[in-house]
């Protein structure tokens, strides 16, 4: 006589590849929200750092990990995304920029003074409107992680 076919079998991987399928889609909404809020920016000049919205996925055993970024550089090699979210010079958040004015060069060789740009955030309003998305999928994962042990009782 064969052994009963076990219901569970095969549950918990597909609970993660579901929970994986919907953390890749809320990370995309996320970036689509950083890169709708770029696009209200008045400071935005050329299309690098919209471009540069993205987010890639990890799995490592039951960890699954969604990392959503901006990683647009300046010409001198330079990650950037983060002076437009903070601000920098007296206007940086937190008081870390620099409290004296400065020149610089711009890409066509004209030279300006500046006391440093307002912050203008798109990575932390997208993340604020999906985080609740992200914390009913943690929930979801603890279900199923209960839900796992308690197979093994059985």
């Amino acid at each position: 006589m064969a052994a009963p076919s076990n219901p569970f079998r095969g549950y918990a991987d597909r609970v993660r590849d579901i929970i994986a399928g919907h953390l890749q889609t809320i990370a995309a909404e996320v970036v689509d929200d950083m890169q709708q809020n770029l696009e209200r920016k008045p400071n935005i000049v050329t299309g690098a750092l919209y471009n540069s919205c993205s987010y890639r996925m990890e799995r490592d055993g039951d960890r699954i990990t969604a990392y959503i970024y901006a990683d647009a550089k300046s010409d001198d090699g330079e990650l950037y995304a983060e002076f437009i979210e903070f601000g920098t010079g007296v206007f940086a958040e937190g008081g870390g920029g620099r409290t004296v004015p400065w020149r610089y060069q711009d890409a066509e060789g004209n030279w300006h003074m500046t006391n440093g740009s307002r912050p203008y955030p798109f990575i932390r309003p997208a993340w604020a409107a999906h985080e609740g998305d992200f914390l009913k999928l943690s929930d979801n994962l603890t279900i199923e992680h209960a839900m796992h042990r308690f197979r093994r009782k059985l």
